[in-house]
């Protein structure tokens, strides 16, 4: 009887993490961008710019993402397309953003305003312009992974049905 409860909690737990699981990139990536826009933050403070708002408001947006990647732990249903809404505004917040500060890499003046702490030379935007890339790179990676949960295309997906599929016929 012990054992049995003792399966039956282990099985559950296992369940829960399944489905956490499908999130980890998600999660990841959103914690990699919410520190990047931290820095970014702290460097236009100490620089005295207005344009310190830009991140402050990416940072307020990726909480609500936060939020929701925090009420995601624990819940087995499947109706993942309205919990990671945030989650998919900030993703694509980020991308244009990036686009955007790409194309304010071009210009010396937006330049300094958003990075003067960086030196305004050729090496140093073509750095940032391939960070910025890299950062467009990663959202799209991540808006995508959402759009495959919400249609339950994930790999996830399929080893949670066969995970579900062997927790019956154990129980049978």
């Amino acid at each position: 009887m012990e054992k049995t409860a003792f399966m039956k909690q282990k099985q559950k737990v296992s369940k829960i993490n399944f489905y956490f699981g499908r999130f980890l990139l998600l999660r990841y990536l959103l914690a990699a961008f919410f520190f990047s826009n931290i820095y970014w933050t702290l460097m236009l403070v100490m620089a005295k710019s207005f344009y310190c708002i830009v991140p402050i408001g990416l940072l307020v947006l990726s909480l609500f993402g936060i939020a929701e990647h925090l009420k995601l732990y624990g819940d087995t249903s499947n109706t993942k397309d309205q919990a990671l809404k945030y989650s998919l505004l900030y993703q694509k917040c980020q991308l244009f953003l990036n686009a955007g500060l790409i194309l304010a890499t071009a210009f010396d003046s937006s330049y300094k305003s958003l990075f003067p702490f960086l030196l305004a030379n050729s090496l140093a935007k073509g750095i940032l312009v391939l960070v910025l890339l890299t950062g467009i790179v990663l959202s799209w990676v991540v808006i995508s992974r959402i759009n495959r949960i919400r249609k339950n295309q994930d790999k996830y997906y399929g080893y949670l049905q066969e995970f579900n599929k062997l927790s019956e016929n154990e129980s049978e």
